[in-house]
């Protein structure tokens, strides 16, 4: 996991060369968002998400962000199958991560030369927590314990719109993964406001 964070953090040097003109490109930002997350396997529902990042923008191409994102609470109550076994589960499960990632901003010009709209790709790692109460017949749904948490890989892609220099309307789509056999990858949709100091 350490060799993973430094290799993100080599890689966002790599963008940063720049980063001494970049003038009103660079900054620190703070991004808060809303949405839904899905956690299909068992459910098939969206729950509500909701996230807050702390960035710096090195330059009109790279920054580098690190938040939080409540990925929401599912309960189910009834039969379920994992892994080709049948049994019944009465459970809620509620997730969350903490994510450290690089993101590459490709600005789209307008026909007057502004770059108000651009599109976003986000790459780096996460620790997905998950907190489970209830029970189940299927041993299999959780891999160790009711609790866990999980280390891996988090990317994403999204779009931003400058409403001026500093207020930014931004969409994400982000995978977070689990490491639970129930769940998988869970992916979050949100919409929010960046803020740019």
């Amino acid at each position: 996991m350490v060799k993973l964070f430094l290799g993100i953090l080599v890689l966002c040097s790599l963008g940063f060369t720049a980063a001494a003109t970049a003038g009103q490109d660079s900054g620190v930002y703070i991004f808060g968002a809303a949405g839904q997350s899905l956690k299909a396997t068992i459910t098939n529902d969206n729950q509500d998400a909701f996230s807050l990042f702390l960035g710096y923008q090195f330059n009109a191409k790279w920054a580098i962000e690190g938040g939080y994102v409540d990925i929401g609470t599912t309960s189910y109550s009834g039969n379920i199958t994992v892994g080709g076994a049948t049994g019944t589960a009465n459970m809620s499960t509620k997730s969350s991560a903490t994510s450290l990632t690089a993101v590459r901003t490709w600005n789209v010009p307008d026909n007057f030369g502004n770059n108000g709209f651009s599109f976003l790709a986000k790459f780096g790692v996460a620790q997905v927590r998950s907190s489970a109460n209830g029970s189940a017949t299927i041993p299999t749904i959780f891999s160790t314990s009711p609790n866990y948490s999980k280390n891996g890989l988090t990317f994403g892609l999204g779009a931003r719109y400058d409403v001026d220099q500093n207020w930014a309307i931004r969409a994400d789509a982000d995978s977070y993964d689990t490491g639970q056999s129930a769940y998988g990858r869970i992916p979050v949709y949100t919409l929010g406001l960046s803020y740019k100091f």
